[in-house]
């Protein structure tokens, strides 16, 4: 397997998340003694952590600090506006990868 393809595979394990609820052949025990779920969720943490030091998953993934920003009146307001826009809607593709016409909740 090509170490590009890790992420691939990570990604559809994780997304079945039924290891211990039906019998998963790559649960323990087998006749390799690979625990596969966690090392799947230590390689998905491992990128996590990695991408983290890029601004669009720090941003997306502070949800308290956004919701605390969002409840000054002011700032709701203008993110609404913002939001309706459409070259502000562009801009937010191109910044934080939120495609501009997802369809977004009034703030």
């Amino acid at each position: 397997m090509d170490k590009k393809d890790f992420a691939k595979v990570v990604d559809r394990v994780l997304s079945v998340d039924l290891c211990y609820m039906t019998k998963c052949p790559m649960c323990a025990p087998h006749q390799w003694n690979v625990d596969f779920p966690h090392l799947m969720l230590r390689a998905k943490a491992s990128s996590t952590r990695r991408a983290r030091s890029h601004a669009r998953p720090r941003l997306l993934s502070s949800t308290d600090a956004i919701g605390k920003l969002a409840a000054i009146p002011v700032v709701a307001q203008t993110v609404n506006a913002l939001n309706a826009n459409g070259a502000a809607r562009a801009l937010m593709q191109k910044v934080i990868g939120v495609h501009q016409e997802r369809k977004l909740p009034p703030v």
